[in-house]
């Protein structure tokens, strides 16, 4: 495939590829910006460079990128719809919401070793922790900003229901079995809302979000990419 590209009259190169990014991103900088606001949303473009190049990649033509970036962004930025998502993902959230607020992830988060913490927190970080940071618990430490970690929950969810709703279909019908069960059984002595929560306890008692959160981390790439390793 590789020969037949490199003998054939194309004139697209991998050495186009800067070009081509900076073409099929256009769409994220305004005409009406002024100088400083068009080099600022160029610099947000290319800090998201890992996240866009597979879905420029998957086009043909720069231009028709703008439209899927579109979708994307109307999918991880949408509120909950009735009208067109499944109403048992909203099991899922407030479960999720409960763990990430009532204490018990910061529990687990200080469950995780310090050699594990070590390492997610490299994760999007440039330095490497040294001996007194490990020992400091000075890493991948509990957080007293849950708020703006629900939020992201919330959207990420929302994102992989709408955009690959495979990737979390076991996990979300396990979900909708213990709400099934707790409507069955404690329906007589309990309302609506007190349902819910005992059915959260029940979710987060379990391995269901941490297994939606793997299965999300862990997708599998649609196919390997000719430039390159992933």
């Amino acid at each position: 495939m590789q020969m037949s590209r490199a003998m054939s009259m194309s004139t697209s190169h991998n050495t186009d590829q800067p070009n081509l990014f900076s073409a099929a991103t256009q769409c994220f900088i305004d005409d009406s910006m002024d100088s400083a606001s068009k080099k600022q949303a160029r610099n947000k473009v290319d800090e998201h460079k890992s996240l866009l190049l597979p879905i420029i990649d998957s086009y043909p033509n720069p231009s028709q990128c703008a439209s899927q970036f579109k979708k994307l962004a109307d999918c991880a930025s949408k509120t909950f719809d009735p009208a067109s998502d499944d109403p048992n993902i909203c099991i899922i959230v407030e479960s999720g919401m409960n763990y990430l607020t009532c204490g018990a992830a910061e529990l687990d988060v200080l469950r995780v070793s310090p050699f594990f913490r070590s390492m997610l927190y490299q994760v999007g970080t440039v330095a490497t922790p040294n001996e007194e940071m490990l020992l400091q618990r000075s890493t991948f430490v509990p957080t007293k900003k849950m708020n703006f970690i629900v939020d992201e929950f919330k959207h990420l969810v929302l994102f992989v229901l709408r955009t690959n709703p495979n990737l979390i279909k076991e996990q979300l019908h396990q979900a909708t079995q213990i709400d099934d069960f707790v409507i069955e059984h404690f329906s007589s002595n309990m309302d609506e809302d007190e349902m819910l929560q005992e059915t959260c306890k029940r979710v987060i008692d379990t391995n269901i979000l941490f297994g939606m959160m793997i299965a999300i981390l862990l997708e599998e790439p649609t196919g390997l990419k000719p430039n390159t390793l992933q």
